[in-house]
Parts: C-alpha cells; sequence; structure tokens
C-alpha cells in the first residue's frame, strides 16, 4: 500500500512552498514544485525524529505526495516563509486530532531545545560567510513563535515555556472549521458594534477623532497633532464594555483583531505613505490595499493585527459539558473595513 501524505502547495514565481496538511512544521519550498517536493521528501527521516518524540508512527519510506490542494502565495511566500491560509487549513478538527497536532508542536519544541542545548555557539558559516551562531538561532526562532502567538491573540507572555503551553492550549481546542457569520450565537448582543467608547485624553495628542457608522456605533478612532519620543508608550485609551457570552455557545472566548496604524510622516497619497520610516501597521493580510503595500515594502505587522481578548467567566457562565475545553472565536475586520475605516480623513494617506 502507497504511504500518501497529503499536502497543500502555495506558489509565487520562483518560490513554491509543499507543506503536509496533517503533520505540522512539515514544510520545504524549491524553485519550482518538482524542487520543492523533492526537498520535502528528503527531510522526512529529520521529521521522523520529531513524530517519534511526539508518540507518534511515522514511516519516512516509500512516501508519495497527494496535493490536495494549490494555492496563490504572498509577499511572505516571496520573502521565505509558507503564509496561505487554504480551504484545507479550515477543515474540521475533531478534540482527538487536535490533541495530536499540538503534541506534535510540543515535540518539535522537544527536539528544537534538545539539539540547541548540544550545539556549540559558534557554527560553521557558509561560503560567504552567512548564517547565524547558536544563540541567535535560538532567538529568532523564540521571537517567531512570539510573533505566531501574537497572531493567535497571545500577547503579554515573555516566558518561553508559558507562552509555548498557552499556545499548545489554544492547539488542542477542537473545531468545526466554518467560520461564524453572526454573533447572535456567540455573545448576547449579537454584535459588538456600541460596546467601545473612545476616551478624549490629550496627554499625548492634541486632537482626537471617532468614525461612526449610520447608526452612530464607533467603528475606529484616530489622534493627531501628537509628538512621542521613540523609546517612549504612547496610549490611545478607549473603554470597551464586556459582552456575555451566550449559556449554550462553546466560546470560551472572543477575539477582536483591531487594525492599527502608527503614522510617523503623511506622503503625497497611498503608495508614498505606506513605507517603512513613514508608518507602522498592525493589520489584517486580507488584500485590503495597505496590507497589499505594506508587504510590498516589507513593513512588519502585516498580519499581526492587534488583539483584543475577551474570557468568558466559566465561574458564573459555565460552558456546556459537550464542549470541553471550548473554543476561541475570532472577529476580523474584513478588507473593506479596513480600507473604509483605516485612513484619517484630510490627514492620511
Amino acid at each position: 500500500m502507497a504511504n500518501r501524505v497529503q499536502v497543500t502547495v502555495e506558489a509565487v514565481d520562483k518560490k513554491v512552498f509543499v507543506s503536509a496538511l496533517e503533520w505540522p512544521g512539515w514544510s520545504r519550498s524549491g524553485k519550482t514544485e518538482e524542487l520543492a517536493v523533492e526537498s520535502f521528501l528528503a527531510h522526512a527521516p529529520r521529521y521522523a525524529v520529531v513524530a517519534r518524540e511526539a508518540g507518534l508512527d511515522f514511516d519516512a519510506g516509500g512516501i508519495e505526495v497527494e496535493p490536495v490542494e494549490r494555492d496563490a502565495g504572498d509577499a511572505s511566500t516571496t520573502f521565505g516563509v509558507p503564509g496561505a491560509i487554504g480551504a484545507a487549513d479550515r477543515r474540521p478538527v475533531s478534540a482527538a486530532e487536535a490533541t495530536r497536532l499540538a503534541a506534535i508542536v510540543a515535540a518539535s519544541w522537544a527536539v528544537f531545545d534538545g539539539v540547541a542545548a548540544k550545539a556549540p555557539e559558534s557554527l560553521r558559516k557558509g561560503p560567504r560567510g552567512g548564517g547565524r551562531d547558536r544563540s541567535k538561532i535560538v532567538g529568532h526562532v523564540n521571537d517567531s513563535d512570539g510573533g505566531y502567538a501574537n497572531v493567535m491573540g497571545i500577547k503579554g507572555i515573555d516566558d518561553i515555556a508559558a507562552r509555548r503551553e498557552a499556545v499548545l492550549e489554544m492547539l488542542r481546542q477542537p473545531s468545526d472549521g466554518s467560520p461564524i457569520a453572526s454573533l447572535d450565537a456567540v455573545i448576547e448582543q449579537g454584535t459588538i458594534a456600541g460596546l467601545v467608547r473612545a476616551i478624549q485624553d490629550k496627554g499625548v495628542f492634541r486632537a482626537q477623532q471617532v468614525k461612526r457608522d449610520a447608526l452612530g456605533n464607533a467603528t475606529g478612532w484616530s489622534a493627531t497633532g501628537g509628538a512621542l519620543d521613540v523609546d517612549a508608550l504612547g496610549r490611545v485609551p478607549f473603554q470597551f464594555a464586556a459582552p456575555k457570552f451566550v449559556a449554550t455557545t462553546c466560546a470560551k472566548r472572543l477575539l477582536v483583531r483591531i487594525a492599527v496604524a502608527d503614522i510617523c510622516l503623511a506622503g503625497a497619497g497611498l503608495a508614498d505613505s505606506v513605507k517603512p520610516g513613514k508608518v507602522n501597521l498592525w493589520i489584517p493580510d486580507n488584500g485590503n490595499p495597505f496590507a497589499v503595500a505594506g508587504s510590498a515594502q516589507g513593513i512588519d505587522g502585516i498580519g499581526a493585527p492587534a488583539t483584543l481578548t475577551i474570557n468568558r467567566n466559566v465561574a458564573s457562565n459555565p460552558l456546556p459539558a459537550s464542549c470541553g475545553t471550548g473554543i476561541d472565536v475570532t472577529v476580523t475586520p474584513s478588507a473593506a473595513d479596513v480600507t473604509t475605516n483605516l485612513p484619517i480623513p484630510g490627514v492620511w494617506p
């Protein structure tokens, strides 16, 4: 019987990633799909070490790659990391499968830590002197993990072990894979509109403006005419009234993604305004023009919007017994939302 491994293929010009659908972390690239598959198969014995650490059976021989989805890549693909989220990534995940996937991620960290502990600090460099030493590699991996955790809504955890456990706890949660079209089944208010209010504060900025929808609900706000030292922290305060979770929902947390622009220098139009040194962005990477321009300019924060986390009070509103540990529900502004509400009329871009 053939040893088939289902993969997704993500491609841009001169860069293709092949990634195992059921084995997180097993992903390799090449200039063509054929070269990416060749590298993918060549790394199977190395990935087997992780699978064994997770206590899973893994046959590294006689593998046949079975592409189940092909997606267009983006700026992340061009840069050198897989970034496309396809339909296969949103497939339903049972509690057992979620536990299995989390075990593989935990095993990956265990193997990485073990190799790092045995490696010398100074590592052999490339023929042109390129490459990192051990501590730089470890730091890069941990910093990258922090970025992924941030996208998942896990913030403010500097301790690496604690942050990893928070990530694993989220990965262990089952999901039916379907987006939630309405919040009616999640929170009693049915919407987050009307729950947020800006707070007037001129500690940093001289002027503040609130954007509202047709019903008068705040959809965003901006602050202008300020100055802040590059090493200082500035705040634009707001008030949020926590919603009440529907008693029958399995939602344990509501993660509200917030698009943020930190404008240092306005340019002449969008193309001239979205450049390094002129703006910092923390916005969804969903095809909105700011994300497209920011990705092309290599601006950090594209695909990593700020996250407002709303926790359910499970003491007074416990999860139904059938929900297990519960799920997270994420609300992300659409491309149209970002396009309409991120600009500051008359100021930027």
